[in-house]
């Protein structure tokens, strides 16, 4: 507490000399000048501190005594406004920044989001920005109660939605209509999505034509949405089930001995773009790219308040890495170890969630390639949906 009362009144160290000393020390405190961490330098000499609005009647003591002071030191808020009075120009960038402060309140700084499972947060926000409402808004022009209903209605998969603010950040409630959002009433079939032999049947909805131990063709019918609702005669329902199966695939890989490979060259072309309440002003005036072929890598980064709070401003860099095409040359070795570092990869896509049961593997070598094929024999769910027509 005691910082900020010298920060803002000021402090100011003086140094007295006079041949009467304790008399001038005397008749400085009877005039109700507190002197703090008064110290004798000499026989004729104090130093002290005060502080900056005691500065006239210290001067009215010493002046009535002839009695001559030096400030050694001033700081402190008026020291600062004395030392750069003259420069107009830093007082009306602070008016400037306060009057930016005081605007900013009116407009969105951040938006969250709450209560969503269906629905991803990006989706939310694209859909409350068709209608005004995203960072850079301007507060008093978002209509809540028009805004609730219109995107309720907008969206099935909405059953209501609450727009809440505190301050400039706006709360997003929403409650999703969880029978839509579980399960699609479209008609469909079940269908197999691969040769296989059924492992075991799980049926949800829909009537089951297959048996454990059939073996089925890809597109073969598993599961029928059609049933006989005897009173309301045939109807279409949405299938739905499990149907685990046992299915083979043959996955290859093949890596040449010389082939073309994407290479990066570490020439890297940037442009930054500050971002500022929904608005974008470019910081380069060439967008011109030199570059033939280039990746693009964007980054976004906000600035932040001292106490951590995320503003709805920041510089986002666009970087351009140039990449270029060359010939290389692998070993059988080289070839080799790539061969089986891709193969594991087309396993892993392959098989997915499913179980493996058995793989057998070969290897060869022609005069261009390393070739590899592993054959698999694995379980997995073959159930797919076909819309009935």
């Amino acid at each position: 507490m005691l910082f900020f009362l010298y920060f803002f009144l000021g402090k100011k160290k003086i140094r007295v000399v006079s041949d009467a000393i304790e008399r001038v020390i005397s008749k400085i405190i009877k005039s109700g000048v507190n002197l703090r961490k008064l110290t004798r330098l000499d026989d004729n000499s104090v130093e002290f501190i005060i502080y900056g609005n005691e500065t006239k009647q210290l001067e009215a003591v010493l002046c009535g005594m002839g009695v001559k002071y030096e400030v050694e030191k001033f700081t402190g808020l008026p020291a600062i406004f004395l030392k750069y009075r003259k420069r107009y120009g830093i007082y009306a960038g602070a008016f400037l920044c306060a009057a930016v402060i005081a605007l900013s309140t009116q407009f969105v700084w951040r938006i969250d989001v709450v209560g969503n499972d269906i629905m991803t947060d990006s989706e939310v926000l694209m859909l409350l920005d068709e209608f005004g409402v995203g960072v850079g808004s301007y507060i008093p022009k978002i209509d809540v109660e028009y805004i609730q209903h219109i995107t309720a209605s907008r969206d099935r998969r909405i059953a209501w939605i609450s727009l809440n603010r505190t301050g400039t950040v706006i709360s997003v409630e929403i409650m999703e209509r969880k029978a839509y959002g579980d399960k699609d009433t479209t008609p469909v079939n079940i269908v197999a999505s691969r040769d296989g032999q059924i492992e075991s049947i799980e049926v949800y909805d829909g009537t089951s034509v297959v048996n454990v131990t059939d073996t089925v063709r890809k597109g073969d019918l598993l599961i029928s949405g059609i049933t006989d609702g005897n009173a309301y005669g045939l109807r279409k329902i949405a299938a739905d089930g499990k149907i685990m199966a046992r299915v083979s695939e043959t996955v290859r890989a093949e890596v040449f001995f010389t082939n073309t490979e994407k290479r990066y060259t570490g020439r890297i072309k940037e442009k930054n773009t500050l971002f500022f309440f929904g608005k974008n002003i470019n910081l380069y005036i060439n967008s011109r790219i030199s570059m033939e072929k280039y990746d693009i890598m964007i980054s976004r980064k906000n600035m932040h308040m001292w106490d951590g709070t995320v503003l709805p401003a920041g510089i986002e860099t666009v970087g351009y890495l140039e990449y270029d095409y060359e010939t290389v040359s692998y070993s059988q070795k080289e070839a080799l170890d790539k061969a089986i570092e891709d193969i594991s990869q087309g396993v892993q896509n392959a098989i997915g969630d499913g179980e493996l049961l058995s793989r057998s593997q070969s290897v060869e070598f022609t005069d261009e390639s390393c070739v590899i094929e592993c054959e698999l024999y694995y379980l997995c769910d073959i159930a797919e949906k076909l819309p009935i027509s």
